[in-house]
């Protein structure tokens, strides 16, 4: 039986993964992925911010709070001491192929170079795909590779172009903005939530700890004036940034006396939302 409160973070979930997700499929991000990024990911968050006294959360709580084994806990705990990918951490399908097409003898040409194959018999793509692709139809494998680039098909051979499966051109760097963005808008607004649940909470704190979030909007505009706004928002939104990032250069510290034990990162962001 879940709370009121329980239920409506459920339903808003699914909002906030939208947008997330639909960035996870354009960069070939499939779902084994997602799920052990969550699962590692409340591992994490409950070792760290529950503890007590300083100290990780203890084994045996981390797995009552989120529900995961403490075998698969201690798993994960260590994997972050070891820090080091391996295609176990359950790669995408398309991804997982690729890496073996390299790295399993039966595909390679020399270890980490992928072979031209036949699309049937017993070294083949189709028996690559048996192995690696899971579930999915070795044709419609075949096909998405094709059609993001990674493979190329010639007199019934098929050859790899690119080791890596990302289905949309995006640069690494816009990536990384994206990724930088959500982040800080989400820990922004769970931050000032938090800050509510305080036993001091207090107008006077809020001004004085709570992190600026405010946003306008409406449902009523026309096509003319939805158009106009985006305009004015890019506008306006650009000068409040170059005054906010002038604001930063005129009253950062110089660059020998900047200290890595005392840096925290901070600043601000706009954004323009607009949906169906």
């Amino acid at each position: 039986m879940r709370s009121a409160l329980q239920q409506s973070l459920i339903v808003g979930l699914s909002q906030i993964l939208r947008p997330i997700i639909s960035l996870c499929l354009r960069c070939g991000i499939g779902f084994s992925e997602f799920r052990s990024i969550a699962r590692n990911t409340f591992v994490a968050v409950a070792s760290e911010e529950y503890g007590l006294r300083g100290r990780p959360t203890n084994v045996s709580r981390v797995a009552a709070m989120t529900g995961i084994s403490r075998k698969e806990i201690r798993r994960i705990r260590q994997a972050v001491k070891n820090d080091r990918w391996t295609p176990a951490m359950e790669s995408s399908p398309a991804n997982l192929l690729l890496h073996y097409w390299r790295y399993d003898p039966s595909f390679y040409e020399i270890p980490g170079r992928a072979a031209m194959l036949p699309l049937t018999g017993d070294a083949s793509f189709s028996s690559l795909a048996r192995r690696y692709a899971g579930d999915i139809p070795i044709g419609a494998m075949k096909e998405e590779l094709k059609r993001a680039g990674v493979i190329t098909e010639s007199d019934g051979s098929v050859s790899v172009r690119k080791n890596y499966f990302q289905p949309e051109k995006l640069d690494e760097d816009f990536i990384r903005n994206i990724t930088f963005s959500i982040k800080s808008l989400a820990s922004t607004v769970v931050y000032n939530a938090m800050l509510v649940t305080r036993d001091d909470f207090s107008q006077e704190l809020n001004e004085k700890e709570g992190r600026f979030e405010r946003f306008a909007w409406t449902d009523q505009l026309s096509a003319p004036s939805r158009a106009a706004f985006r305009q004015w928002v890019r506008q306006e939104g650009a000068k409040f940034i170059e005054r906010a990032d002038d604001w930063i250069g005129k009253n950062e510290r110089a660059k020998e006396s900047w200290k890595a034990e005392d840096a925290q990162s901070l600043g601000v962001g706009l954004y323009f939302f607009e949906e169906d």
